[in-house]
């Protein structure tokens, strides 16, 4: 997919970030005749060469929103390598990806073919990326505590002008990708989320699984951890009792090929924890928690997270196309939000698209989520299978140590934490400390590096009907039992 401009600018070319080169066509030119490991590995660089030179034409002025929009939806339908890489229109001011840019140049140059070394090339991974957070810290608490503030209320509160606001926002999503982002309450719309937590008899099938899990209509992400065996894959499925007794069924067939554990977990509701005391101007500190061995009090009725209910017969497709395009930045316009709904072949103006925003924020169906990169952060998985009360205990202990998700499952709740690795040792000590004092059946940790690919939601229900309960699959011919869709002996073969 060559991106050719749309727009001529006479100055591009003095611009300090503007680009000639096609990535695409070093690609070609230096690959065309060279064999791969595998087709995977080809088609996964491939799919981030043409990310990366869509975008940097969209963000140069090079092509149109609408374009642009097109053009990803496209690149992600005929991709089979399909990544976690977001929406080119969703992205401010995007630094890192130019740096991202020259490392790709880098790797391409010198004829890497492992497609797992483009992702460690993403700035993130470079600890030297960011600069110190000092002089943004206050803007970033401000608007991690209050994600949906406007600059108004920032500058009434903080004392600090409009301006000033404006301008530190900016650099802030410039030098940290800075975002206020959303999970969306997807059971609202009939949608039921199942994680397979796994691990591998033998690390040689990832690349097999990878390849065989695009062909499954209700795959959604693949989490990959870089650096132990312990991995996930989501699915999304219609609330259908039949045809998630024929998934769950599958599964438990596909596991007896690849895996030495595994587990199936329905998601219920996700939680964010999305700042801490714990973390100032000068860095992180150990919580005193964790530092006094405290056991945590009881969680009040009113910070009890609540399982989301299935179906709101209020939401409609509509509301479904605008909360696909919203998630990604909530501070993102009606025209953005129209722009990509028309690309995606429905027509809301933006007068409809502000509407069915402050539609999706009134029905609860959006939690708002601000992100940023740190390079002190790594990932803490911390799985517990407990009852409802042991898990309000864990939240208590959890929301006084760092920011976090949490999600309840069919089987207790999962946490996600976000530790500096330094104090690793000492969370993991509290928690194991903790976990014998509770009323657990089982738990484990996972510290992870790991990148997400996937799907989007878009494209896993595009076939589906949608009715007054939501999402369904009633009628079409799309079956629950993924063996319909891919034959392991053949691909192994």
């Amino acid at each position: 997919m060559k991106i050719e401009s749309e727009v001529v600018d006479d100055n591009s070319s003095n611009n300090e970030n503007g680009t000639t080169e096609s990535l695409l066509d070093l690609f070609n030119n230096i690959f065309e005749n060279e064999n791969f490991e595998s087709d995977y590995d080809r088609d996964r660089i491939r799919y981030i060469v043409e990310y990366v030179d869509m975008t940097l034409a969209y963000i140069e002025g090079k092509i149109s929103i609408a374009t642009a929009n097109t053009l990803y939806q496209n690149l992600r339908k005929y991709n089979s390598s399909r990544t976690g890489l977001g929406n080119p229109t969703s992205i401010a001011n995007p630094a890192w990806l130019y740096q991202y840019r020259e490392n790709v140049l880098y790797l391409l140059k010198n004829q890497h073919k492992n497609s797992d070394t483009y992702y460690l090339a993403l700035p993130f991974y470079n600890t030297d990326f960011y600069p110190n957070i000092g002089p943004y810290f206050e803007v970033i608490q401000y608007f991690a505590k209050n994600p949906l503030s406007s600059f108004v209320s920032a500058s009434r509160d903080l004392s600090i002008s409009p301006e000033s606001i404006s301008r530190k926002y900016k650099e802030i999503e410039s030098l940290y990708c800075f975002r206020v982002g959303g999970y969306s309450n997807r059971r609202l719309f009939g949608l039921r989320t199942f994680i397979l937590f796994f691990e591998l008899k033998s690390k040689s099938d990832m690349i097999l699984i990878k390849e065989l899990m695009p062909s499954i209509p209700y795959y959604h992400l693949f989490s990959e951890d870089i650096i132990s065996n312990h991995h996930y894959i989501s699915f999304i499925l219609p609330n259908d009792q039949d045809a998630i007794d024929s998934f769950r069924e599958s599964i438990s067939q596909f596991a007896l090929f690849f895996f030495q554990f595994w587990r199936l977990d329905e998601i219920l509701s996700v939680n964010l924890i999305a700042w801490t005391d714990n973390f100032s101007r000068s860095g992180w500190s150990i919580p005193k928690i964790i530092l006094e061995n405290r056991f945590p009090g009881s969680l009040s009725d009113d910070k009890k997270p609540k399982i989301c209910r299935l179906n709101n017969p209020r939401l409609t497709l509509r509301d479904f196309i605008t909360l696909d395009t919203l998630v990604c930045n909530l501070h993102q316009s009606a025209r953005v939000i129209s722009g990509s709904a028309i690309a995606k072949r429905y027509e809301i103006t933006e007068r409809e698209a502000y509407y069915r925003k402050r539609k999706l924020f009134r029905e609860d169906v959006i939690i708002p989520f601000p992100v940023w990169q740190d390079k002190e952060l790594h990932s803490l998985r911390l799985e517990v299978i407990c009852n409802k009360e042991v898990s309000y205990r864990l939240i208590s202990a959890v929301q006084e140590c760092t920011i976090s998700t949490y999600g309840f499952t069919s089987k207790g709740v999962i946490f996600f934490l976000n530790v500096p690795y330094s104090h690793l040792n000492p969370y993991i000590s509290y928690f194991e400390s903790l976990l014998h004092q509770l009323d657990v059946v089982g738990y484990r940790f996972v510290i992870s590096t790991f990148w997400v690919t996937g799907q989007s939601l878009i494209d896993i229900v595009e076939n589906w009907k949608y009715g007054a309960k939501g999402f369904t699959t009633e009628g079409l011919d799309i079956s629950a039992d993924i063996f319909d869709y891919i034959d392991i002996e053949l691909a192994k073969c």
